[in-house]
């Protein structure tokens, strides 16, 4: 056996549901459905990118594991189908319809970027304060512009002059007929 099988064979000895390693993290299995949970074949399947999530969910599809990780749904820099409380959504577009599934939760201490895991830290609400300071600064000027007012010409009621001719039509003598005009006939029966 190699170096590799020997130290599976290890942690298979002493697996328990409640605390087990995989990877450089520690997991306790929180849902296994359909007894999908296999300790075996997490153990070959596990990748080191999966150290940074919360939760790793494993789901079973044609004999194939395939692994999908989760941040808690506190974590503000995860996408939103990357947060547990979208497990669901994940199981019903992803996964094989009633497929055998399980879910590990990470227990062990573990960092990661953008989150502090320790409950009594106080935040810094000004951590970006001087990051954009001219541009902030110029907004705060208030600049004087007089007020132009719209200009609308109002309507005004005023009496047309007398002196002002008004279109005359012109009078046809009868027979004559207008060019570019439409004669109206009458249907014989």
């Amino acid at each position: 056996m190699s170096a590799e099988e020997l130290r599976i064979e290890e942690l298979v000895a002493n697996f328990t549901p409640d605390h087990f390693i995989a990877g450089s993290g520690e997991y306790r299995l929180v849902k296994d459905y359909r007894d999908a949970f296999d300790y075996r074949k997490l153990l070959e399947r596990y990748h080191d990118i999966l150290n940074k999530y919360d939760y790793i969910v494993g789901d079973w599809g044609y004999d194939q594991l395939r692994l999908k990780g989760f941040f808690k749904d506190d974590f503000r820099n995860a996408a939103i189908d990357a947060k547990i409380g979208h497990l669901e959504d994940y199981l019903y577009e992803y996964c094989n319809f009633g497929c055998a599934y399980f879910v590990i939760e990470q227990t062990g201490e573990f960092q990661r970027k953008g989150r502090d895991t320790s409950p009594g830290r106080p935040r810094n609400k000004n951590k970006n304060k001087n990051k954009n300071q001219a541009h902030t600064e110029e907004r705060r000027k208030d600049v004087k512009r007089p007020k132009k007012k719209p200009k609308f010409k109002k309507k005004v009621n005023e009496p047309k002059p007398k002196n002002e001719k008004k279109p005359v039509k012109k009078e046809l003598k009868q027979g004559q007929q207008k060019k570019n005009s439409f004669v109206i006939r009458q249907k014989d029966n």
